[in-house]
């Protein structure tokens, strides 16, 4: 599949980074509204993922504190490397702003494909907005 990923900041694209985000974290997976808006989003960077018609179909951040987080696909974009690409680009991205190392909370059904790209469980499996999730780190 033929993607352009584009960084971007909240203001400049915030219904395509809301409504990537509402389809999947709010309307897939159950989780409340309110426990996926926060006051970072206003400051981190934002990274979409466009199809070749130049529609939003993913979307990842990455926070000044080197979290990595709210990376998203469309279902039906999904299994084609899209996340992957995702994360990789934000890893890059962070490497570049100087970060050391970067984290992350995976869905515990995730960690295996953080692990191919290079992260290391740290700590205990937690709840987070009723899923288990397990904290992971890179060193850039």
């Amino acid at each position: 599949m033929d993607i352009t990923l584009k960084f971007t900041n909240w203001q400049d694209d915030i219904e395509a980074l809301k409504t990537i985000r509402e389809i999947v974290f709010i309307k897939e997976l159950g989780i409340p509204a309110p426990l996926e808006w926060d006051e970072h989003d206003a400051k981190a960077i934002h990274l979409l993922a466009l199809n070749s018609e130049v529609c939003p179909i993913g979307t990842g951040r990455l926070l000044q504190n080197g979290q990595i987080g709210r990376i998203a696909v469309k279902k039906e974009f999904r299994h084609q490397g899209i996340g992957t690409a995702l994360l990789d680009a934000l890893v890059n991205q962070a490497s570049i702003k100087g970060f050391q190392s970067v984290f992350l909370y995976a869905q515990l059904q995730a960690v295996s494909l953080y692990q191919r790209r290079g992260f290391t469980a740290v700590g205990k499996v937690f709840e987070k907005a009723s899923i288990p999730h397990q904290k992971m780190q890179y060193h850039c």
